[in-house]
């Protein structure tokens, strides 16, 4: 694993420039490592709302950015919402849900990506 702080720039729609200050944690992708996910949810509700970590949420925020969601590594199509929902949840929703932002610096496109583990609770 590697891990560091890094300085970053970004316009926005604006056109202004944003310095911010970043977290970077590159992982090997096998065998996964379920350290680097971000809060678990537990849930019993037949309607649930995965949201979109913060780090990434806040990178996909101006709406020149794509954002997309996966379900354990599989691209979930035409889910571009900073809040997933499942609706009618069962255990076959359980899993590890990624959303990644898709963007561009000078020149350059980036993606940035956070994921969460859905656990269905009593059903």
């Amino acid at each position: 694993m590697v891990h560091c702080i890094c300085l970053c720039s970004r316009r926005t729609a604006a056109d202004t420039c944003h310095i911010f200050v970043t977290e970077v944690i590159v992982v090997k992708a096998q065998p996964f490592d379920h350290s680097v996910l971000f809060n678990e949810i537990s849930d019993s509700a037949d309607n649930i709302a995965i949201p979109c970590p913060d780090p990434v949420k806040k990178l996909c925020q101006d709406g020149k950015e794509n954002l997309a969601w996966y379900k354990n590594f599989t691209p979930i199509v035409n889910e571009s919402a900073k809040n997933l929902w499942v609706y009618g949840a069962s255990k076959a929703d359980e899993g590890i849900y990624t959303c990644v932002c898709t963007w561009e610096h000078n020149g350059t496109v980036l993606k940035t990506s956070a994921s969460r583990r859905l656990k269905i609770q009593g059903k």
